[in-house]
C-alpha cells in the first residue's frame, strides 16, 4: 500500500522508522513495528505512532496530508499542557459503558475515550501516567486490540498508574492487574461503601503498573515510600499462570507485615462487572488473606490441612505383623520408619517381608536400594517369600533354576513382578552414596516411587560425616513431607567390652543405631529386632523379638511380641500364631 510514508502497513514485518531517519537514526532499518493488515505501527526508539486505518477513517484523516501526523500527539517526553489541551479537544471521559466502568468514575481518575465519528463509539482510552503525582502522559489502547503506542512517559520512571489520587493514605490499597481492572475495581468497592452509607470513610486505594503484571514489582519497589504509607495491601492479580507468578514477585518487595492476598473466582476483576456479580468480588475481597512465607501456615488456615493430615490412609503391615499394626492404630502414617538390629540377625527377611506386602498391597510404587545384594539376589529373596520356597535352600544349580523355571513359578514371577497393565510393581537401584539423593529423586519425580527402602542405610552413610549424614536425613524429610516414606534398615553399633552381645539377643536402643543421632530422631517410627542366633533351641535361634521405641502421633509404645521364620518356607509367623497352628496340625 502506497502512502506518504512508503512503507507497506498490510504486510507485518520491521523496517525504517521514517522519523529516526530524519535524525540521522535507525540504521539497523528495525525500529519501526509494522502489525499487518493496516493495524498500524509503532517505533519502540522514538515512540512515533501510525494509527491503524480504522483510527484514521474515524479520525477523518487523509493519508496523504502531512499535517495529519501532527493531529495526532505523539511524544516520548513528558507531556506538555497544550499537547494535553489537543488530547482533550477529542477526547472525553465519558467511556460509553466501556465494561461497564461509569462516566463518575472514569473522571475521578482522569481517564479520556476518543470515539468514532460515525457511530458515536468509544475506539480508544487514554489512562493518564504520573511522575510525582504530576501529569506525564497517557497509557492508550485501541478497541477492541488494535495497537495504539503509549503517548508521553509512561515508563518505569512513573508512578503507579492511579497512585495521584491517593498521596495521602492511612487505609487498604488494592495492587490491581491492569488499567481497566483497576477502575473496575475501584468501582466495585465505591458502590458498596456508598450503598452501606460508609462514605465518610476512606475509600479503597486501588492502583496498578505501568509495566503490566511481569515488571510490576519493579515499580512498587520503586514506590516503596507510598506504601508504606498503607495498613494493609492487597494483591488482586489475574487468576493466570502470569498473574500468580506476578503474585510471588510483589510480595518480596511490599513493606514486610502489609501484604495480603486476594483470590478471585472470576479471571480477573473487570469480569464480575461484566457478568452483574459485583457482591461476589466484594466477598472475595473480604476474603483476602494475609501473606506469611513459603513454609509457614497461618492459623486460620489450618484446619482444612488438619482434614488432609486425618485423611492419609496408613500403609500397612503384612498380616504375621497384625500386633504391630494394631499398635501403630492401622498401619505406619507418612513418615520416615527406621529398622534395627543387629547384623546378621535376620532383619533383612522381615524387610524383605513387608516390602513384599507393600508390592503386592499397597497402592504406592516402592523403590529399593539393597545395597548388600545385587538386584538378581535381591528377586530371588522376594521370589522365596511370595512362593513361600526358600530357594537358596537347593543344593544344585540345576535344582535352584528348574524351580525358578517351573510353571508354577513362572506364573509366580509374573504376579509378583508385573501388575495387571503390564506395568513393573517396583524399581531397583544400584547406586554409589555419591549419586544416591540424585538417583533417588529420579525414581520418585519420573518412575512414580512413593516408598523408598535403603537396607542398609549405614552402607550409605559409612562414607559421610555427621553433618553430611544429618543434611542426608533432612533431604528425607523434605520428601516424606511431600509424600513419600522412607524405610531405613539399621545396623547397631557394637557392644562394650563384657556386654553381652547384640547378636546374642541383646536387648537394644534406639541410641544403639550406628551413625548420627539424627537418625532415630528423624524417624516417625523407629522399631528394635533382637534375636539369638547362637541359642540352643531352633524355636529361640529362629524367633525375633520387636520392640516398638517411637510412634509419633500415635505415642504407644513398647513390646509388641515375638516372631517366628520358618527357614524350608522363607515364611515368617507371629509366635503365638505358629504355636497354634502347630497345636491343631494333626
Amino acid at each position: 500500500m502506497e502512502n506518504k510514508w512508503g512503507i507497506d502497513l498490510e504486510r507485518e514485518h520491521n523496517c525504517q522508522c521514517p522519523r529516526c531517519a530524519r535524525k540521522g537514526r535507525d540504521r539497523s532499518k528495525n525500529n519501526l513495528r509494522v502489525y499487518g493488515g493496516d493495524l498500524g505501527a509503532h517505533c519502540w526508539a522514538c515512540q512515533w505512532t501510525i494509527p491503524s486505518a480504522a483510527h484514521r477513517e474515524a479520525m477523518g484523516w487523509d493519508e496523504n496530508d502531512e499535517d495529519d501526523e501532527e493531529e495526532y500527539v505523539s511524544t516520548r517526553e513528558k507531556i506538555t499542557p497544550e499537547e494535553n489541551e489537543k488530547i482533550k479537544s477529542y477526547t472525553s471521559t465519558d467511556g460509553k459503558g466501556y465494561r461497564g466502568i461509569s462516566t463518575a468514575t472514569n473522571n475521578f481518575f482522569g481517564v479520556r475515550y476518543e470515539y468514532d465519528q460515525e457511530t458515536g463509539e468509544p475506539i480508544r482510552q487514554y489512562v493518564p501516567t504520573t511522575v510525582g503525582g504530576e501529569l506525564s502522559g497517557y497509557r492508550t489502547r485501541r478497541f477492541p486490540k488494535d495497537f495504539s503506542g503509549p503517548i508521553g512517559q509512561v515508563g518505569k520512571e512513573c508512578d503507579m498508574v492511579f497512585q495521584f489520587r491517593f498521596k495521602t493514605h492511612t487505609g487498604t490499597c488494592i495492587i490491581s492487574g491492569g488499567e481497566t481492572k483497576a477502575l473496575a475495581t475501584y468501582q466495585m468497592l465505591y458502590e458498596n461503601q456508598k450503598q452501606r452509607g460508609k462514605l465518610e470513610y476512606e475509600t479503597t486505594a486501588v492502583v496498578c503498573s505501568t509495566l503490566g503484571e511481569s515488571g510490576a514489582h519493579k515499580q512498587v519497589q520503586a514506590q516503596y515510600e507510598f506504601f508504606s504509607q498503607f495498613k494493609k495491601i492487597i494483591i488482586c492479580m489475574d487468576e493466570d499462570e502470569a498473574g500468580q507468578a506476578a503474585v510471588e514477585q510483589l510480595v518480596k518487595v511490599l513493606p514486610k507485615g502489609k501484604a495480603w492476598i486476594m483470590r478471585m473466582r472470576f479471571k480477573d476483576a473487570d469480569d464480575y462487572v461484566k457478568a452483574g456479580k459485583q457482591q461476589e468480588f466484594i466477598q472475595d475481597f473480604l476474603k483476602a488473606k494475609k501473606y506469611v512465607p513459603h513454609g509457614v501456615t497461618a492459623s486460620t488456615d489450618i484446619q482444612e490441612q488438619m482434614r488432609e493430615y486425618l485423611s492419609m490412609p496408613r500403609i500397612t503391615l503384612p498380616k504375621y505383623l497384625h500386633k504391630l499394626q494394631a499398635k501403630l492404630r492401622g498401619g505406619l502414617p507418612n513418615c520416615i520408619f527406621n529398622i534395627l538390629s543387629a547384623s546378621g540377625t535376620g532383619k533383612s527377611t522381615h524387610v524383605d517381608a513387608i516390602i513384599l506386602h507393600w508390592i503386592m498391597n499397597e497402592d504406592r510404587k516402592v523403590g529399593i536400594i539393597p545395597m548388600e545384594t545385587s538386584a538378581g539376589e535381591y528377586g530371588v529373596n522376594l521370589l522365596s517369600s511370595y512362593a513361600e520356597v526358600k530357594i537358596n535352600l537347593f543344593e544344585t544349580v540345576e535344582q535352584r533354576l528348574e524351580f525358578v523355571d517351573s510353571e508354577d513359578s513362572l506364573r509366580l514371577q509374573q504376579e509378583l513382578f508385573m501388575d495387571a497393565d503390564g506395568n513393573p510393581r517396583f524399581y531397583i537401584l544400584d547406586a554409589e552414596a555419591e549419586t544416591l539423593q540424585e538417583r533417588v529423586e529420579y525414581m520418585i519425580v519420573s518412575l512414580g516411587c512413593r516408598i523408598i527402602a535403603i537396607d542398609p542405610l549405614q552402607d550409605v552413610f559409612d562414607m559421610l560425616g555427621e553433618d553430611e549424614q544429618a543434611r542426608f536425613m533432612g533431604w528425607m524429610k523434605g520428601w516424606m513431607k511431600k509424600g513419600v516414606l522412607f524405610a531405613n534398615v539399621n545396623h547397631a553399633r557394637k557392644n562394650g567390652s563384657g556386654a553381652k552381645a547384640n547378636s546374642k539377643g541383646a536387648e537394644l536402643s534406639e541410641e544403639d543405631m550406628m551413625g548420627s543421632s539424627t537418625i532415630f530422631k528423624s524417624g516417625g517410627v523407629n522399631l528394635i529386632m533382637m534375636r539369638n542366633k547362637d541359642a540352643e533351641s531352633e524355636e529361640e535361634r529362629n524367633t525375633t523379638i520387636m520392640k516398638l521405641s517411637k510412634a509419633r502421633g500415635v505415642g504407644d509404645t513398647g513390646m509388641v511380641g515375638k516372631y517366628y521364620y520358618e527357614m524350608e518356607k522363607h515364611k515368617l509367623w507371629d509366635l503365638d500364631d505358629w504355636n497354634a497352628q502347630r497345636t491343631h496340625t494333626f
